[in-house]
């Protein structure tokens, strides 16, 4: 799930499945951003949330684990909610380069206990986790607390976010702009050998760009 605005609501996202992953989301004026109802470990990248009541509400009775990367979030009380307490593997969470401002609570717990402190002003989390400690096989407790800044290469980052690129859009191409290599002798059944038909679409478009280069083609497989 990426590349969304959404704009207002009771409930923006209400979510559950095994593994998932959510990119460059952002939600504006929702009472709550994120419901978590179930997960084995989902992982929220480029999320940002602006004026909502409560960015995740989590029920840690059924949710594995949250991973929240780079993420933004403004004028909203209460950023990530437990349904209670927990001192088990139930909603381990991982908070990465997030950028609060005006967020009374980071992480806290319905019923009001903070077990994160936000600001009304700005705070950065560099890095912060709730979870098992391991050393190898064996476990050393339970932690809820700021731990060694994640390790990124350069090379991902861009303006010290991971980089991401987004889903490309064609809701303004014209019909002859879009070439379905099928129309062209692809079979796309996952055995017959479609290079040489790949091949010769490229070709194509790429001919065509040349004595047309305004257009701007995309192509299906």
């Amino acid at each position: 799930m990426g590349d969304l605005i959404i704009n207002g609501g009771n409930i923006a996202l209400d979510v559950g499945n095994q593994q998932f992953t959510v990119r460059n989301v952002t939600v504006n004026g929702s009472n709550t951003a994120v419901r978590m109802v179930w997960n084995w470990g989902w992982n929220f990248q480029g999320i940002t949330i602006n004026k909502a009541q409560v960015g995740f509400e989590v029920d840690v009775n059924t949710v594995g684990a949250i991973a929240i990367i780079d993420a933004v979030v403004r004028d909203t009380p209460i950023f990530y909610r437990n349904s209670n307490a927990t001192t088990g593997f139930q909603s381990s969470i991982v908070l990465n380069n997030v950028q609060a401002t005006n967020v009374s609570t980071i992480v806290g717990i319905v019923g009001g206990e903070t077990i994160l402190a936000g600001s009304t002003g700005r705070m950065h989390i560099d890095t912060w986790v709730q979870g098992n400690v391991y050393s190898g096989h064996d476990s050393e407790g339970y932690t809820q607390d700021y731990v060694a800044s994640i390790s990124k290469d350069w090379s991902l980052l861009e303006n010290g976010r991971i980089f991401g690129k987004g889903r490309p859009m064609y809701a303004d191409y014209d019909l002859d702009q879009i070439v379905s290599v099928r129309d062209h002798g692809a079979t796309g059944d996952g055995h017959t050998d479609d290079t040489a038909a790949l091949q010769e679409v490229l070709d194509r478009v790429c001919s065509d760009l040349s004595l047309s280069p305004s257009r701007h083609l995309t192509w299906f497989r």
